[in-house]
């Protein structure tokens, strides 16, 4: 059954299809139920024929309020791309300014009349005459993500997001131009070994990307290595992840930390009769217990980063900048995901980790409440940064021990289709995401029931 033409037509503008043709091949119809919870995650209300004309008019209407669109793509080595301005009437003879700034900071910048661009079209909204031109750019940017910004003479901007793409996808040399090439893969997880510390490490990958070299193989492929809930072990899928921009910390091999050599504490704990029982639980466990796991690991990784703040950050020493510059390199989004991190572990001890039922100030990365906390806990906010430090070199080196021993592509990762509500990534990107519904796949003939990612 579909649904009233107001609710198909608003459901195709969003991006809704009508239905799929399933394994058997026949032709699934999605119900106007779906659609209207769909619709209404995205801010469309469509609850009935009325909301849902009131959306389509909204939605049809928007391209004509908004000065930008917010994205332009375009391709490498095209002409030059030209900008959809969208002004009213009244502004034809105003004067505006314009700011292109490159992902790697060049910043280019002009100003122009609307009545001096190239003409595109005429529409009336709420009886006002609203005139769409076009501002051809000088010159294409170099391949990334860069910012244009439009402002006018009163101070009112709007921005956009200019995307230049690659041609093609990257294909490493060995495969375009070269005989072809072999890899195989692997579970991280699974890498275990007589000294593991109950379940597979970045370590282990080394180990197997060399040996893999060493026998012809072009690259070792992985599972997803994002970050998960260290302060919820149990939740171990890695198609679920808390953030795909960060990395899984469960696979840091403790005894390979610099600091583990350098920390008595920590080699004191290491040798004591109870941790070295529990470290025997868990190798001998046919399958990985990973909240055993983290209860073993993370007394270990507190004792590390302790030592590490007293002796490399106060005074810094090399390696002391070298995570300085870790934390730099990662940013505002680096910054967020180690502040989610602490508030997590907060909540989660209260039994409430999901961030839409945090108070309302800790509910948003750039609030007021978020930026007191991340001030007020900055050595427990630094220490995810420094898990991820220390996950980052682990796994640079697995990749560089394949290489040195003759990958030509070292390991190739895997990529999570999409992410946990209540995690890392949900929480700093929340407005771009329609949040409350989740999507998978419909059934094929691997998975008869469907798959709920």
């Amino acid at each position: 059954m579909t649904g009233t033409p107001a609710l198909d037509h608003l459901a195709r503008l969003a991006g809704i299809e009508d239905g799929w043709w399933d394994f058997f091949g026949e032709w699934r119809v999605v119900p106007p139920e779906t659609k209207r919870v769909f619709l209404a995650a995205m801010g469309l209300p469509a609850g009935d024929d009325d909301e849902a004309r009131v959306s389509l008019r909204d939605l049809l209407a928007r391209p004509w309020r908004r000065w930008l669109e917010p994205v332009l793509v375009v391709e490498e080595h095209t002409p030059p791309p030209s900008i959809s301005i969208t002004l009213p009437h009244a502004a034809d003879h105003r004067e505006f300014g314009w700011t292109l700034e490159e992902e790697l900071g060049i910043v280019h910048r002009g100003r122009f009349r609307p009545s001096e661009l190239r003409w595109g079209e005429e529409h009336e909204l709420e009886g006002r005459l609203i005139h769409r031109r076009w501002l051809d750019l000088p010159a294409l940017p170099p391949i990334g993500y860069h910012r244009f910004v439009l402002t006018d003479s009163e101070g009112h901007s709007a921005r956009m997001t200019l995307i230049v793409t690659p041609a093609r996808a990257f294909v490493p040399e060995i495969v375009a131009d070269g005989p072809g090439a072999w890899g195989i893969a692997t579970q991280v997880y699974a890498l275990r070994s007589a000294g593991d510390w109950g379940v597979g490490s970045y370590a282990g990958l080394a180990d197997l990307a060399a040996g893999a070299a060493r026998l012809g193989a072009a690259c070792v492929g992985v599972n997803p290595l994002h970050a998960l809930f260290p302060s919820h072990p149990d939740r171990f899928s890695p198609y679920s992840p808390s953030s795909r921009r960060f990395l899984n910390t469960a696979y840091i091999d403790v005894e390979t930390i610099p600091e583990f050599a350098e920390c008595q504490e920590a080699r004191r704990m290491f040798a004591s009769p109870g941790f070295q029982a529990s470290l025997a639980r868990v190798r001998g466990y046919r399958l990985i217990e990973y909240r055993d796991v983290a209860q073993l690991a993370r007394p270990m990784l507190e004792a590390l980063y302790r030592w590490f703040r007293k002796t490399h950050l106060e005074p810094e020493t090399e390696r002391g900048l070298s995570f300085r510059a870790f934390q730099a390199a990662g940013g505002e989004q680096a910054r967020a995901f180690a502040v989610f991190e602490a508030l997590h572990e907060r909540f989660e001890q209260e039994g409430n980790g999901y961030w839409r039922q945090w108070p309302d100030g800790l509910r948003r990365p750039d609030s007021p409440e978020v930026i007191a906390f991340a001030e007020k806990n900055l050595e427990r906010v630094e220490f995810f940064h420094w898990l991820q430090f220390i996950a980052d070199q682990q796994l640079g080196a697995a990749h560089g021990a394949g290489k040195d021993a003759g990958a030509a592509m070292g390991l190739y990762r895997d990529l999570a289709v999409g992410i946990a509500g209540d995690g890392a990534e949900a929480w700093a990107e929340q407005d771009a995401l329609a949040l409350g519904v989740s999507v998978g796949a419909p059934p094929d003939p691997l998975a008869l029931k469907g798959q709920d990612w």
